[in-house]
C-alpha cells in the first residue's frame, strides 16, 4: 500500500497528470481511472504503470523536440497481402472501411498473385461498393517465394503508400473499433509504431502501425518475412511502441485451416530457424542503431530513460 499523504505519491501523482493532459496528446483521457488503481495494486500493476509513465515522458519528448513531419495526403494505408481468401479479404477490407470515422483519410493497398483470379474479382465487387469513399488499390504480381517473400510484397505496397501510418493488415483479421482512425489521428505527429490490441493475446504486435517516418529512417518495413516480429523488437527496444486501444479479431483457427493457411505453415518452421540466425540479429541490430540514432538526434535521451526503469 502507498501512503497518499506521502510527497511520493503526490509527486508521481502530479507528473502523470502533466504527461496525460500534454496538449500535443489531444487524447480525451480521464487520468483519475489510472493512478489511484494501479498504485494500491499489486507489484506487476505498479511495474507496469512505471513503464507507461517512462514512455509517456518520452512521447511527450519526441513531440515537442522533432520538427513536424510531411503528411503523405492520407491517414493510414493499409497494407494486405492476400492470396485464395477472397470471402476473408472482403470481410477484412469491410470492416476497415465501415467502422472508421471518415473514410476518405485511409487507402487500401492490397497486394494479389496474378494467378489469384478469385481475388481480383473481389477487387472490383469492393470498388463497385466503396468506390465513392474510399480507392481500393489492387498490385499484381508473381508468387514468387510465397510466404518467404511476404516482406517483399509488404515494401511494394509501401512505396505508393500515401499515408502517415503503414498499418499491416491481414485477410483473416477483422477490425472491432468503431471510429479507430481517430485513434490513429492522435499519434499523427509522433514518430512511434501503435500496436493493436488483438484476440490473440500473444507478445508480438501482429498489426503493426509504422509511422511514415519511422520506415523513412529505416529505409523499409523488415528485412524477413514475419514483419511484425521484426518491427515489434525494433519498436520495443527502442522504446517507440504507443498502444492505440484498438482491438482487431484474428478469425483464423489452427483446428479449421484453410489450404493457404496450411501453405504458409509448412514454411514456418524454416522462418523460425532464420529468426535465430547471426544474419538476422545482425540485421535487426542495424535497423534498431538507425532508429536510435535519430531519436538522439533529435533530444530524446534513450539511455537516461532505460536506466531510470
Amino acid at each position: 500500500m502507498v501512503d497518499k499523504s506521502s510527497c511520493l505519491y503526490r509527486t508521481v501523482s502530479k507528473m502523470v497528470n502533466s504527461v496525460w493532459n500534454e496538449p500535443a496528446r489531444k487524447a480525451k483521457i480521464h487520468t483519475r481511472r489510472f493512478c489511484p488503481r494501479w498504485l494500491h495494486g499489486p507489484k506487476e500493476c505498479w511495474a507496469r504503470y512505471r513503464y507507461l509513465l517512462l514512455s509517456r515522458f518520452q512521447s511527450v519528448k519526441s513531440v515537442g523536440t522533432s520538427p513536424r513531419f510531411e503528411t503523405g495526403g492520407k491517414l493510414v494505408s493499409v497494407s494486405l497481402p492476400s492470396r485464395g481468401r477472397p470471402q476473408g479479404l472482403l470481410h477484412a477490407v469491410s470492416s476497415l472501411i465501415t467502422r472508421c470515422d471518415d473514410p476518405k483519410s485511409i487507402e487500401i493497398l492490397l497486394r494479389l498473385d496474378d494467378d489469384d483470379a478469385e481475388s481480383q474479382k473481389a477487387v472490383e465487387c469492393m470498388n463497385l461498393v466503396f468506390g465513392d469513399t474510399v480507392k481500393i488499390h489492387a498490385i499484381t504480381g508473381p508468387r514468387g517465394g510465397g510466404y518467404r517473400d511476404f516482406h517483399i510484397f509488404v515494401e511494394e505496397l509501401c512505396a505508393v503508400a500515401r499515408g502517415d501510418f503503414l498499418l499491416l493488415f491481414n485477410d483473416d483479421a477483422v477490425m472491432d473499433t468503431e471510429r479507430w482512425d481517430i485513434k490513429f489521428s492522435y499519434f499523427r505527429n509522433e514518430f512511434c509504431v501503435l500496436r493493436l490490441d488483438s484476440s490473440q493475446n500473444c507478445y508480438d504486435n501482429p498489426f503493426p502501425a509504422v509511422h511514415r517516418k519511422v520506415h523513412q529512417v529505416i529505409g523499409h518495413f523488415s528485412k524477413h518475412a514475419y514483419c511484425d516480429a521484426w518491427m515489434e523488437r525494433i519498436s520495443r527496444k527502442a522504446r517507440i511502441l504507443r498502444s492505440c486501444h484498438v482491438r482487431v479479431t484474428h478469425k483464423q483457427k489452427y483446428e479449421n485451416l484453410d489450404a493457404t493457411a496450411k501453405g504458409a505453415l509448412s514454411e514456418f518452421t524454416f522462418l523460425s530457424d532464420q529468426r535465430n540466425s547471426t544474419e538476422y540479429k545482425n540485421l535487426l541490430h542495424i535497423d534498431l542503431a538507425k532508429v536510435k540514432g535519430y531519436l538522439d538526434r533529435h533530444g530524446v535521451q534513450l539511455q537516461r530513460i532505460e536506466s531510470a526503469s
